[in-house]
């Protein structure tokens, strides 16, 4: 979690340590940026994920003197919109993904309290999120005016509502098509020949999916370290760029033999993780934090692509833990599993910011196929 200089104040007045003894380090400019974090200039060091402060039972262990103001934000997190302002849940928190305590709308005083710190941690932010929703985009170089948006924001949320009521909810597919309808509806609006099964598309089809995955699975689980908390932005779309430059063949791209290994293992999902999917999605999608102003001006189009590819990082992380079990593991413990998986993917995604147009471009470049998500679902089960 990010640490204001105040924060870091406070800590060494209660830990009786200096700054330069203090877990914390310093961020760059870039990355301050790639990370959305322009208020901040020092993070929490952490460990496999895991916050210096942590005592050996998991608990803050500053928590009643000295808690830095952005870990007593967490999980909450708001976007402010022209109708209003939206609530949202990071399901890096334990609680989030167990779906426990009273409903939000049972929490009125906590969230305006949790609103008011969110103000004031982020001065400025409501202008600069009203000025993103008044510049959105269906697709690149399409624009999308907001009166316009409004139906399909609530055409996306009615889609997921009634997978609650119908298990195994299934959420991955229905993304895929939701996306897929979504790139044809940007062709129709554009007046464009859909590239679908095109010869005029230099990569369609299941090169590129190859490509995108296997660059997406090494910087988020790599298997030659630890991964890290912050995917860099930067060497992420530079190693997908050089993939696209140079096609290399399937079996030469990194991570290859866990895609294979993915493909060819068939795995069921519980209800009940599925139903975590679900509750993760819906969240994403109802507080609009996976494109536009909510998260590096991606296009709707892309960044609902992005999404799918997001949930599906969950899945395979999800897929590739419960092979290496000698044995199925029961639903609580599936569960479980599935819910470290997203917290991973939550935590990266938090931290992971397409601040540069040649990154947005090369997002919109792999999703121009509607097909894409469709291709990639036999990857997750």
């Amino acid at each position: 979690m990010p640490v204001t200089e105040s924060d870091v104040e406070r800590i060494s007045l209660v830990t009786g340590r200096s700054i330069e003894d203090l877990p914390l380090v310093s961020l760059s400019e870039q990355e301050r940026r790639s990370a959305g974090l322009f208020g901040f200039t020092r993070a929490l060091t952490k460990t496999g994920g895991r916050c210096s402060f942590l005592d050996s039972e998991g608990l803050c262990s500053l928590h009643s003197q000295a808690k830095p103001s952005m870990c007593s934000l967490f999980p909450f997190t708001f976007l402010h919109c022209p109708e209003g302002v939206l609530c949202g849940l990071s399901f890096a928190s334990n609680g989030v993904l167990l779906n426990a305590g009273p409903p939000l709308t049972e929490q009125h005083d906590l969230l305006l309290s949790m609103f008011d710190l969110f103000e004031r941690l982020n001065p400025g932010l409501r202008d600069e999120s009203m000025r993103g929703f008044e510049n959105l985009r269906l697709a690149s170089d399409l624009p999308l005016a907001y009166d316009l948006y409004l139906p399909l924001q609530r055409a996306l949320e009615e889609s997921l509502e009634p997978l609650f009521l119908n298990p195994p909810y299934a959420v991955l597919p229905l993304l895929a098509r939701l996306f897929q309808n979504l790139r044809l509806m940007a062709y129709d609006y554009a007046g464009e020949k859909n590239i679908r099964a095109s010869s005029e598309f230099l990569f369609e089809g299941e090169k590129s999916d190859a490509y995108m995955i296997s660059t997406y699975l090494e910087f988020f689980f790599p298997q030659s370290h630890s991964p890290d908390i912050m995917v860099p932005e930067h060497l992420l779309i530079s190693s997908l760029a050089e993939l696209v430059e140079q096609e290399p063949r399937l079996r030469d791209l990194p991570g290859a033999g866990r895609l294979k290994h993915l493909r060819l293992e068939r795995i069921n999902l519980p209800a009940e993780v599925e139903e975590l999917f679900l509750r993760y999605v819906y969240m994403r999608v109802f507080t609009r934090l996976y494109f536009g102003p909510g998260y590096s001006s991606l296009s709707l189009v892309s960044g609902l692509g992005h999404l799918f590819l997001m949930v599906l990082l969950a899945h395979l992380k999800f897929k590739l833990d419960v092979l290496a079990l000698a044995h199925q593991p029961s639903s609580s413990a599936a569960v479980s599993i599935a819910g470290e998986a997203i917290r991973l993917v939550e935590s990266k995604w938090s931290s992971l910011r397409y601040t540069s147009p040649n990154s947005r471009h090369m997002l919109e470049f792999f999703f121009l196929d509607p097909e894409r998500p469709l291709r990639m679902l036999d990857l997750a089960y």
